[in-house]
């Protein structure tokens, strides 16, 4: 992995929850990617049911979390966490594209980013820590330059 990823030039450290965004198919996985995860199919094609099987785990964290936001329940546990965090950031990224408008977000959003300590009107607030790596902030890309 590490050889494919200097190969393509890449500099970023990978985390697992990038990782698992790649393997649920949450983000489309990066093209050096692609060939180490054909070579892998094809030793093991046991690989392809277990990776099935985790997406459609994946799939269920991500509706529970998505229905605890929606009920103002907690959000518990790494899987979670870790889906909590993308849908709050996914709700940031959203909102600094209208710089600061949230009419456009539903509840469940809003409530994804009370939960990540984001608030609309304070844009000292505006970011989302990977909950893989407490160092590492994510900002929404925006050309606003705030």
């Amino acid at each position: 992995m590490a050889a494919a990823m200097r190969m393509a030039f890449v500099t970023r450290t990978l985390t697992l929850f990038q990782a698992n965004a790649w393997i649920i198919a949450a983000e489309r996985a990066p093209g050096w990617l692609a060939p180490l995860l054909d070579s892998a199919d094809l030793r093991d094609p046991g690989r392809v049911s277990l990776i099935a099987a985790r997406r459609r785990h994946m799939w269920a964290v991500q509706e529970e979390v998505w229905e605890a936001f929606g009920a103002g329940q907690r959000i518990t546990g790494s899987e979670q966490v870790a889906v909590a965090a993308r849908i709050a950031f996914e709700s940031l990224t959203e909102m600094a594209t209208t710089t600061g408008d949230s009419s456009g977000l539903g509840p469940n959003e809003l409530a994804a980013l009370t939960w990540a300590g984001v608030e609309p009107t304070d844009k000292s607030t505006w970011f989302v820590i990977d909950p893989d790596d407490s160092e590492t902030v994510w900002f929404p890309r925006s050309d606003d330059g705030f």
